[in-house]
């Protein structure tokens, strides 16, 4: 049984898209990109309370003006093809045995889901996986064949620490 789920969350796509307009642990081209729709001052904000991990008042007025600009501006127009990725994505996993497999070699029995969540504003070699709550963010600039091949790759990386 396929343990990898692929997903599209707008709300995560929201957050990485404004991590990267305001270049907050990241620089790449989509932030470049699509820094133009959002004020410098928001931005600024952003920038100085990078990295916190409560949200003061001032970003959360931030990212809730923000975020009718994404929506209207950047999700409508991705969406489709997010979730054209996401069901190739899908189907390659669930037609493959590769989650069984690589559980029998370590000799676990798990029926926790490894969830991958698309992102187009992280761009490869900026992902993210967050191993405790086994989940990955991954960016959607690379082929099906790349993605796929990271995605398992970062699944063994999690079995190994949940093995820990």
């Amino acid at each position: 049984m396929n343990r990898i789920r692929i997903n599209v969350d707008r709300n995560m796509n929201y957050m990485y898209h404004m991590n990267a307009v305001a270049k907050c642990g990241t620089d790449n081209e989509y932030g470049r990109k699509y820094a133009r729709l959002h004020s410098v001052e928001d931005l600024e904000i952003l920038k100085q309370h990078e990295g916190k991990r409560e949200y003061s008042p001032e970003v959360s007025e931030v990212l809730k003006g923000n975020f009718d600009v994404y929506i209207y501006n950047i999700w409508y127009e991705i969406r489709s093809s997010l979730m054209e990725y996401a069901e190739s994505l899908q189907k390659r996993f669930n037609e493959s045995d590769f989650t069984a497999q690589e559980d029998a070699k370590l000799g676990i029995q798990s029926k926790t889901y490894f969830n991958v969540y698309l992102c187009n504003a992280v761009t490869s070699g900026e992902e993210e996986l967050f191993a405790e709550e086994a989940r990955l963010v991954v960016g959607t600039d690379q082929s099906l064949e790349d993605a796929a091949a990271y995605i398992e790759k970062a699944y063994i990386r999690y079995l190994s620490q949940v093995q820990k």
